[in-house]
């Protein structure tokens, strides 16, 4: 009889073990939701400001190769910092993109 009593109690804790559990996967399902809803969020967010920085390269572009002053047009200042912005530009979308492909 004792032995029954302490089968009893052995199930009862398993059976509230396992509540417990539940529980459990049912919050980290949840938090993988979210997160996963703010990591969705997130790229469109990217992907909007991806698009104007696309925007703003072909305006600068534009800009560089129409230039009409001579001091653009001979390497000076001016022009070597749209040169540079350009670049950096690139540089960073391409970072994020390989980025975007890791994760």
């Amino acid at each position: 009889m004792e032995l029954y009593r302490d089968q009893a109690a052995h199930l009862e804790k398993i059976a509230y073990q396992q509540r417990l559990l539940q529980e459990d996967v049912v919050h980290i399902r949840a938090e993988i939701s979210s997160a996963s809803t703010e990591m969705a969020r997130a790229w469109e967010d990217y992907s909007r400001l991806e698009s104007s920085v696309e925007q703003l390269r072909a305006v600068l572009e534009a800009h560089m190769n129409h230039s009409a002053t001579p001091q653009v047009r001979d390497g000076t200042a001016p022009q070597c910092c749209a040169v540079l912005l350009f670049h950096s530009m690139g540089t960073m979308s391409t970072g994020v993109d390989v980025n975007r492909t890791l994760s």
